[in-house]
């Protein structure tokens, strides 16, 4: 199951944006017919039900840590005890112009 992911519109302009960087400063770009698509993979319908429930845009995601004291400032952060609680996985599929799989 895939769901959008709440922040995938701010990280979608940042490696738009490195791409653009790329090109210009150092002459190679990704590839001049780079897409990139962000979501989460969820492991069952269920999951991914609970999650619409949940949903919410990126403004209101902010607002709600900042009202729960969860929206950190500059050079800060979760404790590293409550850090080493938590986990992510990222993948990465990429498919080259003439259609390999990277």
């Amino acid at each position: 199951w895939k769901a959008p992911f709440t922040y995938a519109f701010y990280e979608t302009r940042l490696v738009r944006r490195s791409n653009w960087l790329s090109r210009n400063m150092g002459g190679v770009p990704y590839g001049k017919n780079m897409n990139y698509l962000e979501h989460l993979l969820l492991p069952s319908e269920e999951h991914a039900r609970a999650l619409q429930q949940s949903n919410t845009s990126s403004k209101k995601e902010e607002e709600k840590l900042k009202a729960e004291g969860k929206l950190f400032a500059k050079d800060e952060g979760l404790a590293l005890e409550d850090r080493e609680k938590e986990w992510a996985e990222y993948w990465f599929d990429a498919v080259s112009e003439r259609g390999e799989k990277i």
